[in-house]
C-alpha cells in the first residue's frame, strides 16, 4: 500500500473542502506555502505534475500535491479530457504509483467513475477517504456544533434543516 498517496471522494463538498483547507493550513504551518502544489482542469499539465512530484525544490523538505478531478468523475465542471487522463494514468501506473517519501499526493474527485483504471489502482493501493452526505441526525448535530455559541433548541434546528435543506454550504451561510 502506498502510504503517501490518498484518494478523497465525496458527495458532500463542504466537508471535503473543509478537510482540504485544514490539511493545507497544517502543511503551510509546518513546511511553507511554496510546498503546496494544486492541479485542476485549468492548470492540468502532466509535465508540471511530474516536476512537482519528482523534482527537488530548494528550501522544501516536504511537498503536498493536490490533483482535483482525477480519477474521472461525472461532474460537469470536470474539463480534463479523457486522452490526457489516460496518458497520466498510464504514466502513474507504470511507476506503480511510487511517489518520493518527501511528497504527499492527494487525488480529489466527486463521485469517481469506478470503471476507470486509475480508480481501481487507487482503491487497491492508496488510502481512500469518502465524505458522504450527512443523515438526518448527523445533519442536526452539525447544525448544533456550528451554532454552539448560540443556545438553540431542537425545534429551531429541525425548522432550519427543513427550510434550508441538506446542503451544508447553505446551512453554514
Amino acid at each position: 500500500m502506498l502510504s503517501n498517496v490518498y484518494l478523497f471522494s465525496w458527495e458532500e463538498k463542504y466537508l471535503l473542502d473543509k478537510e482540504i483547507t485544514r490539511r493545507k493550513e497544517n502543511f503551510k504551518e509546518k513546511f511553507w506555502t511554496g510546498a503546496i502544489f494544486s492541479f485542476n482542469s485549468e492548470n492540468f499539465d502532466i509535465w508540471q505534475i511530474k516536476q512537482a512530484l519528482y523534482a527537488g525544490w530548494l528550501f522544501v523538505s516536504k511537498k503536498l500535491i493536490l490533483i482535483t478531478w482525477l480519477p474521472t468523475d461525472s461532474d460537469t465542471t470536470n474539463k480534463i479530457s479523457a486522452e490526457i487522463t489516460e496518458k497520466f494514468t498510464d504514466e502513474f501506473i507504470s511507476t506503480e504509483g511510487q511517489v518520493p517519501a518527501d511528497s504527499l499526493l492527494v487525488f480529489i474527485s466527486y463521485k469517481p467513475d469506478k470503471r476507470w483504471r486509475l480508480y481501481k489502482f487507487l482503491e487497491k493501493n492508496a488510502t481512500a477517504k469518502s465524505f458522504d452526505k450527512l443523515s438526518g441526525i448527523e445533519l442536526k448535530n452539525f447544525v448544533k456544533n456550528e451554532l454552539n455559541w448560540l443556545n438553540i433548541d431542537q425545534d429551531t434546528i429541525d425548522y432550519l434543516v427543513v427550510k434550508v435543506g441538506n446542503n451544508l454550504y447553505n446551512i453554514v451561510s
